[in-house]
C-alpha cells in the first residue's frame, strides 16, 4: 500500500486495503499506517483522518508512527500553520524553549487555561507519544527521520542567537584591541597564546552541586589542561540561556558529568564527539537506558565510568 501511495496510485492502495478486510486478514497498526501514509501523500488527508477514526472502533490502537504521519502531514499541508495549545502553561518554559518550539510553527503557543478567547480549529491532535528515552525511532517516522534530524532542528533554533553572541564578543574584542594599540608588543604574545589554545581539543565539564558534584573538580581541570585540553567548566541553572550552553557543547570534543538530568545536554554535542558519564553505584541500568544508549543513537562515542572505578 505504501508503494502504491509513493507512485500516486491510490486506487490500487485502497483496493488492497479493502481486500485485506474482505479476506479476513488481520488489519493491524502497520497496515493502517501504510494506508494512511499513502492517503496523506496523495493529498487525501480528510479520507485518511476518517480511516484513523475507524481504527479505534475496530479495536486497533494508533501508535507513535500513526500520530507522526498526521503531525508531519499537517505541518506540510498547512505550511507551518499549526498551533501548540498547552494545558499547563508556564512563562519560564516558553521563554527557555521558545527557540525550539518556534521552529516548526508560525504561531506562538496558546495558554489553554489562561487564554479566555474562543479558538476554532478544523482538526485537533491531543496528547504526546514518545518512541523511547531521548530518541526517535526512524522506522516509525515518515522519511526515516531520526534523532540526528532533531539535533539539526536544534542547530537551526540556536544559531541565530549564537551568531549574535559571537558578534557581541567580536565587538568587545575589537574595543580591547583598539585600547591596547599603545602596548602592541605586549599584546602579541597573548594573541599567539589564544591562537594556540584554539587548536586544542575542547573539554566541557558539567559542574553540579550536592550529590552530583565532582569533588576533585579542580584536579580534573588541571589534569585535563596538562594533557592538552582547553577546559570549559559549565555550571548551568534554570536561568542559564540554552543558546550559550548549546554553543559551548556544540564546539566541544568531550563532555563529562555526573549522572542526572543535566546529562540531557549531550543532545547539544556534535555526532562523533565523546560523552563521558560518571555513574554512581547502583544506577548502572538507568545511566545506560536514559543517556548511554540514546547518546550512541545520536552518533556520540559514549563512555560510562562507574564510581567504584574512581575510588
Amino acid at each position: 500500500m505504501r508503494g502504491w501511495g509513493d507512485i500516486g496510485d491510490l486506487d490500487k492502495a485502497r483496493k488492497l486495503f479493502d481486500e485485506m478486510t474482505e479476506r479476513g486478514c488481520l488489519v493491524d497498526v502497520p497496515a493502517y499506517d501504510s494506508y494512511l501514509e499513502a492517503l496523506c501523500k496523495g493529498g487525501k488527508v480528510d479520507e485518511a483522518y476518517k480511516i484513523f477514526r475507524e481504527m479505534g472502533s475496530n479495536g486497533v490502537e494508533p501508535d507513535a508512527c500513526t500520530y507522526s504521519i498526521f503531525i508531519r502531514t499537517y505541518c506540510e499541508r498547512f505550511n507551518k500553520k499549526v498551533v501548540f495549545v498547552i494545558l499547563e502553561y508556564h512563562n519560564w518554559w516558553v521563554t527557555k524553549y521558545g527557540d525550539i518550539v518556534s521552529q516548526p510553527l508560525d504561531y506562538q503557543p496558546i495558554d489553554f487555561s489562561g487564554d479566555t478567547r474562543t479558538h476554532c480549529f478544523p482538526e485537533v491532535i491531543v496528547g504526546l507519544r514518545i518512541h523511547d528515552e531521548l530518541t526517535v525511532d526512524s522506522s516509525l517516522m515518515e522519511g526515516n527521520v531520526s534523532i540526528v534530524d532533531f539535533r539539526n532542528l536544534l542547530d537551526r533554533a540556536y544559531w541565530p542567537r549564537i551568531r549574535s553572541l559571537i558578534q557581541d564578543e567580536e565587538w568587545e574584542a575589537l574595543e580591547k584591541y583598539s585600547a591596547s594599540l599603545a602596548f602592541e608588543s605586549s599584546f602579541e604574545p597573548e594573541s599567539e597564546m589564544q591562537e594556540d589554545q584554539f587548536k586544542k581539543p575542547k573539554l566541557v565539564i558539567i559542574s553540579r552541586n550536592g550529590s552530583r558534584a565532582i569533588t576533585n573538580e579542580n584536579f580534573l581541570v588541571r589534569m585535563a589542561e596538562q594533557i592538552g585540553f582547553e577546559v570549559n567548566v559549565l555550571r548551568p541553572d534554570r536561568k542559564t540561556e540554552l543558546a550559550k550552553i548549546y554553543r559551548a557543547l556544540n564546539a566541544s570534543d568531550v563532555m563529562i558529568g555526573v549522572h542526572g538530568a543535566a546529562m540531557t545536554h549531550f543532545m547539544f554535542m556534535r555526532p562523533g564527539s565523546v560523552f563521558i558519564q560518571v555513574v554512581p553505584l547502583g544506577i548502572e541500568w538507568a545511566a545506560e537506558e536514559y543517556y548511554g544508549e540514546p547518546a550512541r543513537k545520536l552518533g556520540l562515542k559514549y563512555i560510562g565510568i562507574q564510581v567504584c572505578l574512581l575510588i
